[in-house]
């Protein structure tokens, strides 16, 4: 009796009795004992007992007594009118919905004649054979010979009695009247590989299955006569209308690219190196894009000899608000906290919302966007998954919003689904791979407790634990087999297909929730689904259309559904009061559900993005407005700032134009209009608000208003109204701007013309700029309103005259134009910011231009830029850009930044996701690094690393000691001088100057006045003379250590190196002599560094003008093999070698930007040198095999990229936390990388 592989095929006359929930078997059971005088039962007498599966199937008597006469017969091989009554009940029990155990137990029962709870060597076998041969019969396989089975009784008595659990043996001494009791038995079936493959082989029959995998059919779609089965089994599908659906979207998340996916996870370089070979195949000549010849001859005047400001700019962002909430494409991942507070997912943010304080927080360690969140049983814990080619799965604390795991690499493409277990222990993810794997983690060490492969086809939309073990789980989807759920069984844990039954329709299954012994499940039909184990036991409609969010909470059962409407059950599954919000929002389908911990109020969050609050007593809103909200549907398209209030307005392809206030953070006015809304401009007075109609991409798009596309409507800004509409263009307006003066309106279409509007004359036509072949996307108004510029698809850059829509070819007349704006992605003073954002195979999406305090433009080279690109990515570097400058770098969005927007005092920046739908509010300001920061250091920090906090001015020394130690350092180098200058000199000033260079300096001072020298000594006396006598450095006693850290290291032989005051002190172990390297004399060793290899040593001082020495590790007695002087000031802290073969070397000063040098190690150039920040660093490290550089201080980060030649930096917005035993504090000063 050898394993089985695989599952069996059912007779498909005999499916109606697959399946079976545990009730309706013990069912059976009790029926058979009242009507059967006998283990034999003829047909009549089955047929009674059967009668108990009436309500089970909702089936007629007469129906069923045919299907059991069926069974009958199959069951019944011998012809003789009578089957074995155990036989049939132990084989409805193997096919049956219960667990192994159940099975087991139900099965071994049938066989305890004397109720003993004991089983003999002969009643094992009969039980196996019997149970075996019945179900062979209705699968058509091989039933094991009585020797095989009965090998297998003995296997389980050897297996009791080595059992070490047990307390007492489990056998007799007699073998004839030894007997096993049934939990033993049952234990042994579930650890035993045959058994549990002969279990696994008749378990989970699937009821739409027969030996040919279909149901026969005849012609007409119905059953043929010979299977004698009535055609209303086929009511068990269920075909959702359109009205019914409402998750085309879910689950379907595109892959990033290679290039997006390494710039995001950290890889600029090789994002660089795929980037190159994608250009490369598409561009083999390397012609230049047609912009940047324009770009040349347009530099200003007042640049065009000087020196580019490559350094960071003084502005820095702080995310202040974010306006939006992933509804559209996920469901239940809006929740209470522990507290009250509210926790939702945005783009790639996990969203903190306090409605008392109305404020929010962030966690910010995604990389790219959140698709999935779960909040566990105690309210502190959140997991969130993200979309990605290796998706992370992060657990964060909800008070600090720092992670307290981070897992990843068992996913691919995302994680669609996350469930916590009862006890919080356990963490459930799914990911969006084809398989659909299944993972359970210990998620607070970061173990994987279990794998598996659900295989359920299309998007799977919900998850949950569903008993009290950590292993149960059930999962559920959109394709067959519908739902699936996983429990354990012995060491294993099964899979198995839910079973429907007669009492619902297999159908998708959109949503689950445990609710006490049962699970709750929302269907595409509208339908509650009640689950026991496997088995739907109970179904009825709930809401109309599907069935969408489902949630169980302390004091109800919460549903929400296509319709709108959002209903209460007790516990019990009573229903309760139901709250219709088909008047809230643009688009109410509900899409996730919550009850607050005290029962008082209940959580919507809807497929228009948006959430609300609501009174569980009587539905009203709670917060007298969304909590928040945004665009939705297929893209955002615009944002645009007011230019006099603190306001701005969006649009979209949802066919709004929305406004909002910077200051309270919250929506002002919404207006439906006509047509998707592709772009929005404010009229400079603010009281006009311009629109233009059809977003990218719909211009043929079915259902779509064609006689709007191409149009354009202006609004009043007080009530949104429509103050004058028309339409001149066949393809979506894409972009608008007013002139300065209020003059003209201009709209860029995607037929590649830019058309002209006369605002004073009810906005008549002034003409068409033709000049482009491809969509226009951007365009700018001069300062004067005398100009405009625009840029296309094709990569072009034109100009016109905005009064007559003339191009102008002559670009070096318009050179020294000022612009309005910097929307344009190819003009002057962008075209740095876009060659740097492809470098990595992004695409610079959108720009905005800030005048500084000095309102200065490009032609004096004054001011930022602030660009966003198609990875999500926000860069603010000076104004105009270059390449290689150093830019600062935050990351929000999930996606292109499509717009992006300054207000009028230019204190906030407003951006726009095209693909996440969320506005992001930032306060852009001062930036932090130039800040002093003293205050923030707490007293009990200061005092674990009070000797290192020495930094700029207080490694200043006195000017008489930096002129002593000139004087001192420099004598051998006027000795040199002397050697080779006085030659010509004659002797008498070559005797003049010895004369006085023997006064000493002292020589006028009182004390050597008034000293005189004893006769006896004064004939001894030689002036200038050197002492015969010399001193020899032997041994040092101390190391200096208490300044500087990881300053000890060992050669490659072995000795070991390190400071000791101003000498480097070398260390041979074996013999513990020492050799000194006193280059430095004079000036104290405040850093030093090894490299890879061991071979080469670094060191530097303390001094006005501090130096770098470079040794070779094994001879520091030979003194520097080179010395590199400068950049630095008052003393050089940190140093750093690559880790490749250490070619370069990082130094950080102690001025009062802490200068950045990259040193080139073998000619000793400069390679790259710029300002951090006004904190003191504590570290510095080569990371990811030299390609970037990471310096740590006290409360800041920074990281260097490098790429082919220049160096840039990044501040980032999300922090990268791998440790996942440790919760991060970014209130503790950063002192140690490992690199």
């Amino acid at each position: 009796m050898g394993q089985m592989v695989g599952k069996a095929k059912w007779d498909p006359r005999a499916r109606i009795f697959m399946n079976l929930p545990p009730g309706a078997i013990n069912a059976l059971w009790e029926s058979f004992n009242d009507v059967a005088d006998g283990f034999g039962i003829s047909l009549c007498e089955m047929q009674l007992i059967c009668q108990e599966l009436t309500t089970e199937l909702e089936i007629s008597r007469s129906a069923l007594n045919k299907h059991v006469q069926t069974l009958f017969n199959q069951i019944d091989s011998d012809e003789n009118a009578l089957v074995d009554g155990i036989e049939f009940l132990s084989t409805l029990a193997m096919a049956s919905g219960m667990s192994f155990r159940d099975k087991l137990e139900f099965a071994f029962t049938c066989f305890d004649f004397d109720g003993a709870g004991q089983l003999s060597v002969d009643e094992i076998t009969l039980a196996f054979r019997c149970t075996l041969m019945g179900l062979s019969k209705l699968t058509g396989e091989t039933c094991p010979c009585e020797d095989e089975v009965e090998l297998v009784a003995m296997r389980a008595f050897s297996f009791a009695k080595i059992d070490p659990n047990k307390n007492s043996p489990s056998i007799k001494s007699s073998v004839q009247e030894a007997k096993l009791r049934t939990l033993d038995l049952v234990a042994f079936c579930l650890f035993d590989p045959v058994a549990v493959s002969w279990l696994e082989f008749f378990d989970d029959p699937d009821p739409m299955s027969s030996h040919s995998g279909e149901l026969e059919r005849g012609i007409d779609g119905k059953f043929s006569d010979d299977t004698k089965l009535p055609i209303l089994l086929e009511s068990l599908d269920y075909t959702p209308t359109l009205q019914d659906i409402d998750y085309f979207q879910d689950g379907c998340y595109p892959s990033p690219t290679t290039a997006a996916f390494a710039a995001l996870e950290g890889s600029p370089e090789l994002a660089a190196h795929l980037t190159g070979v994608s250009a490369k195949f598409q561009n083999p000549h390397g012609d230049p894009e047609p912009w940047v010849k324009s770009v040349a001859s347009l530099t200003p005047t007042a640049l065009a000899n000087a020196t580019a400001n490559q350094s960071f700019p003084d502005a820095s962002l702080t995310l202040e608000w974010v306006h939006g909430y992933r509804g559209e494409d996920c469901r239940g991942n809006v929740r209470y906290t522990l507290t009250g507070e509210i926790v939702y997912p945005v783009a790639k943010l996990g969203i903190i919302y306090s409605p008392l304080e109305h404020r929010q927080r962030y966690m910010t360690c995604h990389t790219n966007e959140i698709v999935s969140l779960g909040v566990a049983p105690d309210g502190d814990t959140v997991a969130t998954g993200e979309a990605g080619a290796r998706p992370n799965l992060i657990c964060w604390d909800v008070t600090s919003c720092k992670p307290l795991s981070i897992i990843a690499g068992l996913h691919a493409i995302a994680i669609t689904q996350i469930a916590f277990s009862q006890s919080g222990e356990r963490l459930a993810s799914i990911g969006g791979d084809v398989g659909r794997t299944l993972v359970i983690y210990n998620w607070r060490v970061g173990l994987r407790m279990f794998s598996a492969r659900s295989n359920i086809l299309g998007s799977i939309l919900g998850m949950s634990f569903v008993d009290d073990g950590p292993d149960s789980i059930a999962a559920c989807g959109i394709g067959e087999p519908f739902a699936c759920f996983w429990r354990r069984e012995g060491v294993n844990i099964i899979r198995r297909r839910a079973a429907f039954g007669r009492r619902a329709r297999r159908q998708p299954t959109l949503c689950l929730a445990r609710c006490g012994d049962v699970v709750l499940s929302g269907q595409a039909s509208g339908h509650l689904y009640v689950w026991h184990g496997r088995n739907c036991v109970q179904a009825f409609q709930a809401h109309r259309g599907s069935l969408n969010a489902v949630y169980v909470g302390k004091y109800g059962v919460l549903t929400g559904g296509k319709d709108g409407k959002v209903r209460q059950w007790s516990h019990t599954l009573n229903p309760g009061a139901s709250f219709d919000l088909s008047e809230l929002g643009m688009h109410p389908t509900i899409r996730s559900v919550c009850l607050s911990n005290d029962g008082t109020r209940l959580l919507v969050g809807t497929g228009g993005n948006e959430i609300y609050e609501l009174s569980a007593v009587d539905g009203s809103d709670a917060l007298g407005g969304p909590v928040t909200t945004s665009h939705f549907g297929r893209a955002m398209c615009n944002v645009a700032c007011h230019p006099l209030k603190p306001e701005f307005a969006s649009c979209g392809g949802d066919c709004t134009v929305r406004t909002w206030d910077i200051v309270t953070k919250c929506p002002v006015r919404t207006a439906k209009l006509a047509a998707p809304v592709g772009c929005v401009a404010y009229h400079p007075n603010g009281d006009l608000l311009a629109s233009g109609f059809g977003c990218p991409s719909t211009a043929n798009e079915v259902g779509m208003p064609q006689s709007k596309i191409g149009g354009f409507c202006v609004l009043n800004d007080s009530d949104l109204s429509v103050a004058f509409e028309a339409k001149d263009s066949t393809l979506p307006l894409v972009a608008s701007q007013f002139s300065p003066d209020g003059e003209i309106l201009a709209f860029a279409s995607e037929d590649s013309s830019v058309y002209l509007y006369a605002c004073g004359e009810e906005y008549e036509s002034i003409g068409q700029c033709r000049r482009h072949s491809s969509p226009v996307r951007y365009i700018d108004f001069s300062s004067d309103s005398r100009w405009l510029r625009s840029c296309c698809d094709g990569g072009h850059l034109h100009f016109f005259n905005a009064n007559s829509a003339q191009y102008q070819s002559n670009l070096s007349a318009l050179k020294d134009i000022r612009w309005a704006s910097e929307t344009c992605l190819y003009g002057y003073g962008v075209a740095g910011s876009y060659i740097a954002a492809k470098q990595d195979g992004a695409i610079l999406t959108a720009c905005a231009r800030a005048q500084g305090d000095n309102g200065e433009g490009p032609e004096t080279g004054g001011g930022f830029i602030l660009v966003g690109d198609s990875y999500g990515r926000i860069r603010l570097t000076r104004f105009p850009s270059r390449h290689d400058a150093a830019f600062l770098e935050w990351r929000g969005h999930a996606g292109s930044v499509v717009a992006m927007s300054l207000d009028s005092d230019e204190t906030h920046l407003l951006t726009g996701g095209r693909d996440d739908r969320c506005v992001m509010q930032w306060a852009l300001g001062e930036d932090e690094r130039g800040l002093e920061d003293a205050d923030d250091r707490d007293e009990d920090e200061v005092e674990d690393y009070a000797p290192e906090l020495r930094d700029c001015s207080d490694f200043q020394r006195h000017e008489d000691v930096e002129t002593a130690v000139d004087l001192i350092n420099e004598r051998p180098l006027a000795a040199e001088l002397r050697m080779c200058n006085e030659v010509e000199q004659t002797l008498e000033l070559a005797e003049n100057a010895e004369s006085n260079s023997l006064i000493p300096p002292y020589s006028h001072d009182p004390w050597f006045l008034g000293i005189s020298m004893p006769p006896s000594q004064q004939s001894e006396l030689h002036m200038g003379a050197a002492p015969t006598d010399a001193v020899i450095l032997s041994r040092i006693f101390g190391y200096s250590c208490e300044a500087s850290r990881n300053n000890a290291k060992y050669t490659a032989c072995g000795a070991v190196v390190y400071p000791a005051g101003a000498t480097v002190v070398r260390v041979d172990v074996g013999s513990g002599g020492q050799s000194f390297g006193t280059f430095h004399a004079g000036s104290e060793i405040c850093a030093l560094a090894i490299s890879k290899d061991r071979l080469m040593l670094a060191t530097s001082d303390i001094s006005a003008e501090p130096k770098i020495a470079l040794w070779v590790a094994l001879n520091v007695a030979e003194g520097p093999s080179r010395v590199i002087r400068g950049p630095h000031l008052n003393a050089i802290t940190l140093l750093a070698f690559d880790d490749d073969k250490g070619k370069t070397l990082v130094s950080l000063g102690a001025d009062d930007r802490h200068m950045v040098a990259v040193h080139d190690v073998t000619s000793g150039y400069l390679l790259f040198m710029s300002s951090t920040t006004c904190r003191k660093p504590f570290d510095v490290a080569f990371g990811n095999f030299g390609s970037e550089i990471v310096i740590v201080g006290i409360k800041y980060v920074l990281f260097f990229y490098i790429y082919c030649q220049p160096c840039r930096h990044e501040t980032c917005f999300c922090i990268f936390w791998k440790d996942w035993s440790t919760r991060y504090d970014s209130k503790l000063p950063q002192l140690r990388i490992s690199s």
